[in-house]
């Protein structure tokens, strides 16, 4: 796989989204992740945002393949 395609996993601090994170990285994507919360022991590199700020979203998209949209309210 090609290291220009880059995949954004929103919610991906959260069990699903961690997971997520390893499988795709096991097979060669790049990842862009992004949650609301920085866990101290999260093994990939994070973008800390709000998926509700437009400005915060658009940035994030930029150069993005594909997205596995996990991010949710949690209550």
């Amino acid at each position: 796989m090609s290291s220009e395609f880059v995949v954004l996993v929103t919610g991906a601090t959260g069990k699903l989204g961690v997971r997520t994170c390893e499988v795709l990285k096991q097979r060669g994507y790049s990842l862009r992740a992004t949650d609301q919360k920085m866990p101290a022991d999260f093994p990939f590199e994070l973008e800390l945002g709000d998926l509700k700020d437009e400005f915060f979203v658009h940035r994030l998209l930029r150069g993005v393949a594909a997205v596995v949209h996990l991010g949710n309210h949690p209550n």
